[in-house]
């Protein structure tokens, strides 16, 4: 079980319902889309329950109730959702694991703020907490504020396929930061991206990137699957290969001497 605490910053009978129900909606719409992509369960496996209720500034408790038997993911989804916040508000980056959708649903959240009586919001669980602020507004337009494009890649793990719109896509989870960058695919990579859901994977093409500089979307021309991380080879099967590979240092002398330079 996970425990997340929202407190919409205002005067008690300034805060419209409007904000009240905009921020809970908003607030649930992102859980799940974190929920989906750390489980990998297309349908979730959390569902949020309202523990407490007080005002002052209004504070809405909710508990997370997992579906699914013997597995757990509220924690993590919690803590990645204050990490994300935090990372808009403090560094002005793009949070992990959120779909361009669930990006849309991070700004109509931030933008509550300032508005009907909200004058703040502050987002919190157990050892992690953020205060989303004007400033949360202003980030957010530079991520999601064209930036430049170029011929390139990305790698990470396939996921969320979309068959539905005029532009077929599919999500990848970027390996460098478990950012979601959505690739625009035609029908036959559209039906290779099916084969290779879940796995690690190399779409190339046309990289659009954000102000920022971070990759948001990818007309793709091309996707090569890629082994998993699991089933890349150690220094020691390259040191099998090559047992002069290393000299006469250990595995671990030479990666700590590699890092060190």
């Amino acid at each position: 079980m996970a425990r997340i605490s929202l407190e919409i910053k205002g005067k008690l009978g300034s805060i419209s319902l409007h904000s009240l129900q905009s921020t809970l909606g908003n607030v649930e719409h992102i859980l799940a889309e974190l929920d989906r992509a750390i489980s990998r369960n297309p349908n979730g496996t959390l569902d949020w329950k309202v523990i407490g209720l007080s005002t002052g500034s209004l504070i809405v408790e909710v508990a997370s109730e997992s579906r699914v038997e013997g597995a757990d993911f509220g924690p993590r989804v919690a803590g990645t959702y204050v990490r994300g916040m935090q990372s808009i508000e403090v560094e002005g980056l793009s949070p992990e694991y959120l779909s361009p959708q669930g990006m849309a649903y991070a700004k109509k959240l931030i933008k509550t703020i300032g508005h009907n009586g909200a004058a703040g919001l502050k987002i919190s669980t157990p050892g992690q907490e953020v205060e989303l602020t004007a400033q949360a507004s202003v980030n957010i337009d530079q991520l999601l504020k064209p930036g430049w494009k170029s011929i390139g890649s990305i790698e990470g793990r396939l996921d969320t396929i979309s068959f539905h719109r005029a532009k077929p896509n599919f999500v990848v989870y970027y390996s460098i930061t478990h950012k979601a960058v959505k690739c625009v695919v035609n029908a036959e990579m559209l039906s290779r991206g099916k084969d290779l859901l879940g796995r690690r994977v190399n779409v190339f093409g046309t990289v659009h990137y954000n102000a920022r500089g971070e990759p948001v979307r990818v007309e793709a021309e091309g996707i090569r699957s890629l082994r998993s991380r699991v089933e890349l080879p150690t220094l020691d099967d390259i040191g099998g290969i090559d047992p002069d590979f290393t000299g006469e240092l250990t595995s671990e002398e030479f990666l700590r001497r590699m890092r060190n330079g």
